[in-house]
């Protein structure tokens, strides 16, 4: 990434611009902290995966406001990664020539916040002018009664890799977004027998993880970090809320 990201905006977009406009991608935003609460993040890296898993377009991205945190053992940036990346507006304005007509995105869920920002400055409205397919909605099971007032049960990506594709989340810069290609790639022709029986190895895997075998979400280990609230409720916390009280369940 470091002798990647030395070339200007310009020479990034003629060596990786596809030979035809992508239909079927993922994007993999990667933020820093601009204040001390939860929801205060401005994207500060994009990686942009085709439907082929190749890498079409990646760079950091300057942040418009001042950071207060680069949180750098969960996001992977440092500071020196984005003192000579381009601004917001200069990735948009290149990024749109590669998106065809009424394109697909395939990300994790329907809380996708900076993807549809970014959607929306490229011009694009969702169902209008692209399609979003959530992974977790394929695989989410029904729990009825037992749920209370959340009737579905959700997987997190990680389950999913586990139980569906045998192996982890890697924490690298852009693997999300290749997590999500590959879980698509691998369910988009099956029929409703396959994901009912995907759903179950999710709910096993899910109870197998819960149990300790598995690695602690940076967020659980540390609800705040650099005085920042990571979006996680502190262990042995009764009220059901982060430590800036933006979140509640």
């Amino acid at each position: 990434m470091d002798s990647f990201h030395k070339l200007s905006l310009e020479e990034k977009a003629d060596a990786q611009k596809p030979k035809k406009p992508i239909n079927v991608f993922s994007i993999d935003l990667q933020s820093v902290a601009t204040g001390k609460k939860c929801n205060d993040r401005s994207p500060a890296y994009i990686c942009v995966i085709g439907e082929d898993n190749s890498t079409i377009y990646e760079t950091f991205i300057k942040p418009d406001r001042r950071v207060v945190s680069y949180t750098e053992p969960y996001t992977g940036i440092k500071s020196s990664d984005l003192d000579d990346a381009p601004t917001m507006s200069e990735v948009t304005a290149k990024l749109k020539a590669y998106f065809g007509n009424h394109p697909t995105i395939v990300g994790q869920d329907n809380n996708f916040g900076h993807t549809i920002e970014l959607m929306t400055s490229l011009g694009f409205e969702k169902e209008k002018d692209y399609k979003y397919i959530a992974i977790s909605e394929w695989f989410k099971l029904y729990q009825g009664s037992r749920g209370g007032k959340y009737p579905y049960l959700y997987f997190t990506l990680d389950v999913q890799l586990r139980a569906l594709l045998n192996k982890p989340l890697s924490r690298g810069l852009g693997s999300k977004g290749r997590a999500y290609m590959n879980l698509y790639n691998a369910y988009k022709d099956k029929d409703v027998t396959d994901f009912e029986s995907a759903k179950q190895k999710c709910y096993s895997m899910r109870g197998y993880l819960r149990k300790g075998h598995k690695e602690v979400p940076f967020s659980e280990l540390h609800p705040t970090y650099e005085g920042v609230c990571q979006g996680r409720i502190p262990p042995g916390q009764r009220t059901a809320t982060c430590p800036c009280g933006t979140r509640k369940w």
